[in-house]
Order: C-alpha cells, then structure tokens, then sequence
C-alpha cells in the first residue's frame, strides 16, 4: 500500500470509528480512567494510544505485512496527537 493511501485509510478508519465510539479525546479519557485505577498510576490520554500504537508494533513484528495493523498504527499516532493537541 502506498503511504497516502495509508494515511487516508488511517483517517477513514477514525472517523468511522468515532461514528461508533464518539470523541476520540473523550474516549481515551475513560480508557484512562480505567487504566489509572487498574495501573494504581495515572494514565493520560495520548498514553492510552501510545500504549495501543505499541501492541500494535509488537503484532507487526510477526505479521510486518499486515496491513490492518499499520493503519491503526498510523491511526493511534494521529490520535495520541490529537489526544495532546486538544488538551493545549
């Protein structure tokens, strides 16, 4: 896949899934929550995506080619940035 067809995917596959699962800053935010009281340490947003962009890697470390993964790798980056840049 090209790299902008990658990117483009990526972004699709957020704005589709925010049709499903609302806000993305929003929803990082209770998955937060969660794992702050699961962790016994806080856990921000952009942590919550970081933490996803890295099972990911990890997945892709088996599978490189599997192209699922690196677009929600991409998607996760965008989502960790859109997770700090609304918090600005």
């Amino acid at each position: 896949m090209k790299s902008g067809d990658l990117l483009n995917k990526s972004i699709r596959t957020i704005k589709d899934r925010g049709k499903v699962y609302g806000d993305i800053k929003q929803n990082h935010t209770q998955i937060a929550k969660g794992w702050s009281v699961i962790f016994g340490v806080e856990v921000k947003p952009y942590q919550v995506a970081l933490a996803n962009d890295w099972q990911k890697t990890v997945r892709l470390l088996q599978t490189p080619n599997h192209t699922d993964s690196l677009v929600d790798k991409v998607g996760y980056c965008i989502t960790a940035n859109e997770c700090l840049r609304k918090d600005k």
